[in-house]
């Protein structure tokens, strides 16, 4: 009888070291089981896989801005593990473009600039403490085109060897933009009267002193009342506006000095800088915002104009051009880029 007892006691032992070692095997976090087990797809985590929200199904972006990808959380098969998100950018060919670091939520904001008007895939997975899940179907859209006038709405790169504007000599310089060979070069946009609205571009091959005909200064651009495009009806225009660059070449102390002009009839807003160091390889970007009685003028970090005014900038076949040709005082060599006008 005591054999029998010692033998059982044996089996139980047995049967419960087989069970605890059947236990140890199961996973305590939340990842796919190892060798053999592991899917075709090489995922480790058990958690479900994102689905791509937006921009998805070729959808065109309607600005140049970088776009932000978006889709719908992953769910852990193992409780409410914080899960992080990884996206990958590829081009229409399959070539990967950018990838994200690990996101805290299913959304990323692309980190580079994209061409225009070209397709784009991107997929997304899941992953926790190194291990990662399925990606997700791949999903595609198609950035902005080249530039468009809307309406009252422009936007023109400038960068791709052509303009949406009207366009009087000068040079397109494939990424990089139009650049100004002779003072009386220009591109020009009309559109429908913008009583409120902003305007600004990037600028390069601007110095301090550069040749002209005279001190009194060249524009970065000039805007008004096209019926009104001569030298003298532009000069005496109720809806004179324009952003001057003097020259110390006769006069030092007004080298590099910026004039802000922003006229409604006889209200005639002007807002001078002191000097500026301008040299040719810097970038500049230029910002002018106008409407419901105040205007401001941003020449990169500087403010240089803060104002109000009477009445409404309103005229009636509103131009909006780089350069001044009716005054003979574009930037002769300066490279713009980046046009945008809009309603504010």
């Amino acid at each position: 009888m005591q054999r029998i007892l010692v033998a059982l006691s044996a089996v139980v032992v047995c049967v419960s070291l087989s069970f605890a070692c059947t236990k140890s095997r199961e996973p305590l976090s939340p990842t796919a089981p190892a060798s053999s087990e592991t899917p075709a797809d090489g995922s480790t985590l058990k958690a479900t896989t994102p689905v791509p929200q937006s921009p998805t199904g070729d959808q065109r972006l309607a600005t140049p801005d970088r776009p932000t990808l978006t889709a719908t959380a992953a769910k852990s098969t193992f409780g409410d593990a914080p899960l992080e998100y990884h996206f990958q950018l590829m081009s229409s060919t399959g070539a990967l473009v950018t990838e994200s670091g690990l996101m805290s939520t299913p959304s990323w904001a692309v980190n580079r600039d994209l061409d225009f008007n070209s397709k784009y895939t991107w997929r997304v997975r899941a992953e926790y403490q190194g291990e990662a899940g399925s990606w997700s179907p791949v999903a595609s859209f198609l950035t902005a085109e080249g530039g468009f006038i809307r309406g009252q709405e422009v936007f023109d790169p400038l960068v791709t060897g052509s303009s949406v504007g009207n366009v009087g000599g000068g040079t397109f310089i494939p990424g990089q933009g139009w650049r100004a060979n002779n003072l009386t070069d220009f591109i020009n946009y009309d559109i429908p009267t913008l009583r409120a609205g902003k305007f600004e571009f990037d600028i390069t091959g601007v110095s301090s002193d550069e040749p002209g005909p005279y001190d009194i200064g060249m524009k970065f651009y000039c805007m008004g009342d096209g019926n009104s495009w001569d030298f003298l009806g532009f000069r005496n225009q109720p809806w004179k506006a324009s952003l001057d660059k003097k020259s110390g070449r006769v006069f030092r102390n007004e080298s590099g000095v910026i004039e802000h002009i922003f006229r409604i009839n006889d209200d005639d807003n002007r807002t001078k800088t002191g000097t500026h160091d301008l040299h040719e390889a810097d970038k500049h970007h230029i910002r002018l915002v106008w409407g419901r009685g105040h205007v401001t003028l941003e020449f990169d970090n500087e403010m240089i104009a803060d104002e109000n005014y009477s009445g409404e900038y309103a005229p009636p076949n509103h131009r909006i051009s780089l350069g001044c040709t009716p005054r003979g005082e574009t930037l002769k060599g300066a490279i713009w880029s980046q046009v945008e006008i809009k309603p504010q």
